[in-house]
């Protein structure tokens, strides 16, 4: 290794190229059905999944109008994914009767060692409808009559993929026009009661994204039971005061100990006025209350930042019907921008 000073020069100095390895991944984009190619002006792009082809990352794939494909790739673990852009029905009330929305239309892992990957077959499946029932437990009422369940994507590339349904009066409910993707699901339970499970195709949809990036649809079973926990409370006196001695309003979080950045279980929050603040609706469960100010809220998504949050709060127990006071801790705004820092989040 030579040292090299500012303002000297050197001469006779040998560079020592390491020459890489390249492998063509070749292929083809088609539907299942007919063959042909869908969607409006289709993009191909590649990810690296592992740091050996990293500097490929969202790189753009030359599609050829037979659906054709091929590039060149180091060795490495590797998505590929195709959008597009389809006609999608719009509300009975809107102007158009149907807007283009880029989908997700097609992805596939693969894996480059060693040797050329050819004859890829990119299959795009059929439009993904799930099915779906809401029930309330407990009571004579069996099914629930009203309501909205909504599906946000988890992943890259599943741009347009959000979507979302009405609850009929028999409980039951449609979700049209998804994308082969993992899904959060949400749904927003009547006063009183809590979503006690959510179920797709037989597996927790509650704690775990909804799989469909199999290309297949299912059925959705909605859970839901009287009996939702309330909190309500104060902030501790380390909390700044107006100029009258009252307290500043802030933003009062109760995180879940099964949060995960995905969404799947978010963050719940409510607005503290003159000191005080009152939640409602909340599953049985242990939760983390803490009290901030002027965060941004894209840092409730960070896992570094909510595992802070979940250490400098206070834990409570809730059971079924609960009714609990507590004094909330309060982090300053200073204190949250020194643990940005020291987590490193920009």
């Amino acid at each position: 290794m030579t040292h090299v000073d500012t303002g000297q020069n050197y001469s006779d100095i040998d560079l020592h190229l390491r020459s890489l390895m390249f492998y063509k991944v070749q292929g083809r984009a088609q539907m299942e059905t007919n063959g042909s190619i869908a969607g409006d002006k289709p993009q191909l792009q590649i990810d690296a999944r592992d740091s050996s082809g990293a500097s490929l990352a969202g790189r753009r794939i030359p599609l050829n109008p037979d659906g054709t494909f091929q590039t060149d790739v180091l060795p490495g673990a590797y998505t590929l994914r195709l959008t597009g852009a389809v006609a999608v029905a719009q509300p009975k009330n809107s102007q158009n009767s149907t807007a283009m929305i880029v989908h997700l239309l097609a992805k596939q892992e693969i894996e480059v060692s060693g040797k050329d990957l050819l004859g890829l077959n990119l299959l795009i499946p059929p439009p993904i409808t799930v099915t779906g029932h809401a029930y309330l437990e407990g009571t004579t009422q069996s099914n629930i009559g009203k309501g909205r369940v909504t599906i946000r994507p988890v992943e890259t590339g599943a741009i347009g993929g959000f979507q979302s349904a009405e609850i009929q009066p028999d409980g039951t409910f449609t979700l049209t026009n998804c994308d082969p993707a993992n899904y959060a699901v949400r749904f927003l339970p009547p006063s009183g009661t809590y979503v006690k499970s959510i179920v797709f195709n037989q597996q927790d949809a509650m704690t775990h994204p909804m799989d469909l990036s199999r290309g297949s649809g299912g059925e959705l079973t909605i859970i839901v039971r009287p009996g939702a926990a309330s909190v309500a409370g104060t902030l501790d006196s380390s909390a700044p005061q107006e100029a009258n001695g009252s307290q500043k309003s802030f933003d009062v979080a109760l995180i879940s100990d099964l949060w995960d950045e995905n969404g799947l279980v978010p963050v719940r929050s409510a607005s503290s006025r003159n000191g005080s603040f009152s939640m409602n609706g909340i599953p049985p469960g242990h939760y983390s209350v803490i009290a901030t100010s002027g965060v941004d809220m894209r840092l409730w998504e960070n896992a570094k930042f909510v595992n802070e949050m979940q250490f400098h709060g206070v834990g409570i127990d809730l059971a079924e019907n609960d009714q609990k006071q507590l004094t909330v801790p309060y982090l300053t705004y200073d204190e949250i921008d020194q643990l940005e820092s020291r987590l490193g989040i920009n």
